[in-house]
């Protein structure tokens, strides 16, 4: 199971170990009878940087859980909202798009609304002084909180006004996935395996180009009526990726590569 090559990607020194492993692994993988990925995105990168014979390639798309649904029963009376704010599922890495998500809110900020950025997700020790760093240098780093793990991740999603994917690439995008699931609207870059993830159910962003993002979020979360067409098509989207389907290409996978050991 071949999940992403994001070092043999992303040419950062961050990852340089990382692909020299890969550069060792692909041997082994090559020599695999079946070799089973989540997306056509990746399957398309090991084709091209692992020489892998595509006829061997299963795509696999990950399902979602069963946890992330939009609210079943909004209450009746509700209490006044919050701050808003816009969410960023992810660990940090080169690649994650961390300095465009703290620009896309320093936009926000500037044209005048009062949503926050979210930042959910491990922040590694090794990793805070360069995060640290780049929210210093951003034009209102008070609008972000790095929130780390969550006890609710459901709920955070369903409370969010968008969830943003300012990632450089994603062998798949789990977080997208699962907010769709909620009924979240889903904004990202047009890169790697975000657009067959998202589809047209959420707002495809030319990839890089964080003005372009910073309006289309300010679209979305200003405009109840976007809000919730895009909320009904990832709802629907979401529903197609089940962990289900995913098992029955593995088990697929394994009967294939077991009749080949056994010819």
């Amino acid at each position: 199971m071949v999940h992403d090559v994001i070092p043999l990607v992303v040419q950062d020194p961050a990852f340089a170990t990382a692909a020299q492993r890969w550069q060792r692994i692909g041997p082994r993988v090559r020599a695999a009878d079946v070799v089973c990925t989540n997306s056509k995105a990746t399957a398309s990168d090991i084709v091209r940087l692992l020489a892998i014979d595509p006829q061997r390639i299963r795509v696999a798309p990950l399902g979602v859980d069963p946890m992330f649904h939009p609210e079943p029963h909004p209450e009746p009376h509700p209490e006044p909202p919050g701050v808003p704010y816009v969410l960023y599922v992810g660990e940090y890495g080169p690649h994650k798009g961390f300095a465009e998500a703290f620009a896309v809110i320093d936009a926000l900020a500037d044209a005048g609304l009062a949503h926050r950025l979210a930042m959910v997700g491990r922040l590694a020790p090794w990793h805070e002084p360069v995060v640290r760093s780049r929210l210093g240098r951003a034009s209102h780093p008070e609008r972000v909180d790095l929130l780390g793990f969550v006890d609710d991740l459901p709920t955070t999603y369903r409370k969010a006004a968008a969830l943003i994917v300012t990632s450089r690439y994603e062998g798949f995008c789990l977080p997208a996935l699962e907010a769709m699931a909620c009924g979240t609207p889903v904004i990202v870059f047009d890169n790697s395996a975000l657009p067959e993830v998202v589809g047209d159910a959420g707002v495809l962003v030319k990839d890089g180009d964080v003005p372009a993002f910073a309006r289309a979020v300010r679209d979305v979360v200003t405009n109840d009526a976007r809000r919730h067409e895009l909320a009904e098509r990832g709802i629907a989207r979401a529903r197609d990726y089940t962990w289900d389907r995913c098992a029955a290409v593995h088990v697929d996978a394994l009967l294939t590569a077991a009749g080949q050991s056994s010819g």
